[in-house]
């Protein structure tokens, strides 16, 4: 794949992360790929596929979640913990370590190794193994039932969900 440049016409203002975070279309040999939220002037750059997001964002519907940018990308936590993320087109789920070497041995999961090396207990899941609801639903449910046997972080309270862009 060759570099990405930004799509001509394609930006919106968004607020909240940063004033100056825009809304781009990147595009590649294959043309147009999915949306993100990029912001350099402020030092954060977020990455992501906003369909996925909004696939897992309905999974977790019923929790008390809060969305941050991590990774850069989008994490999902549950009473403050970090429980799943998108970052570019993959889902990332935390595992804890007793989950994490089965999940390595399943289709379209790798080590998550956002540093160069990788962090036990959390998988990146390629697209490909998201593709179907219910894929992405067995994902997500991972995330959340390790997430759920941690205690709530210190100084978190129950509030309002908030989503990334919003006050």
């Amino acid at each position: 794949m060759g570099r990405r440049e930004p799509h001509s016409g394609s930006v919106d203002s968004v607020h909240g992360i940063c004033p100056h975070a825009q809304h781009s279309i990147w595009e590649d040999e294959a043309g147009p790929v999915k949306p993100t939220l990029v912001s350099e002037q402020c030092g954060v750059i977020v990455i992501f596929d906003e369909e996925l997001a909004a696939r897992v964002r309905t999974l977790l519907s019923c929790y008390e979640v809060t969305e941050k940018a991590m990774f850069g990308g989008l994490t999902f936590l549950l009473r403050g913990n970090m429980c799943c993320g998108v970052v570019n087109g993959d889902l990332m789920v935390r595992l804890g370590p007793r989950r994490y070497e089965d999940a390595l041995t399943r289709r379209h999961a790798r080590p998550m190794d956002f540093t160069g090396r990788p962090i036990s207990g959390f998988v990146f899941v390629s697209t490909e193994g998201v593709k179907t609801d219910r894929a992405l639903a067995a994902w997500v449910k991972r995330g959340v039932d390790f997430t759920l046997t941690l205690p709530p972080k210190q100084g978190y309270t129950a509030r309002k969900r908030t989503k990334l862009g919003s006050r």
